[in-house]
């Protein structure tokens, strides 16, 4: 039977503009791990993420045998609308193709919530958790 999963993991905010704040320009890597979970090949494994601007992009590698793992990595750059919210909330969805007669299978991602300054994201991303919408949500420090 075919079946995917898909992890999102975002790395903290890289300080583009030196300026040892969280502002407009700064970028926050994501880093997206396609799981083939079912036990048939998988084709066509892709993503879209539409905060990322990314529909149907192909995983690395795009078939995928049983308990194989696709990747694929993206950037987002910090905008005036992010730093008004403090926050950076997207979801994302894959889809992979299982042999003829089973269809496509989807997931949605299972993204952490990450509560807290992003300087000390490396530290202390292990006690993230999961949300009920499976969104990742980050939380900018409100400017002083």
């Amino acid at each position: 039977m075919p079946s995917i999963s898909l992890i999102k993991t975002a790395g903290g905010v890289e300080d583009l503009n030196s300026d040892g704040q969280d502002s407009i320009g700064d970028q926050i890597t994501y880093t997206f791990i396609i799981k083939n979970t079912g036990n048939v090949t998988l084709t066509n494994a892709n993503l879209s993420d539409a905060k990322l601007s990314l529909t149907n992009v192909s995983v690395s590698p795009s078939t995928l045998s049983p308990g194989e793992i696709g990747l694929y990595t993206s950037t987002y750059i910090l905008t005036q609308v992010d730093m008004d919210a403090a926050t950076v909330t997207n979801t994302a969805v894959t889809e992979g193709t299982g042999p003829a007669g089973t269809g496509k299978v989807t997931d949605t991602s299972d993204n952490a919530n990450y509560d807290g300054k992003y300087r000390d994201w490396e530290t202390d991303r292990k006690s993230t958790r999961l949300n009920s919408s499976h969104e990742f949500v980050s939380r900018m420090p409100s400017s002083a």
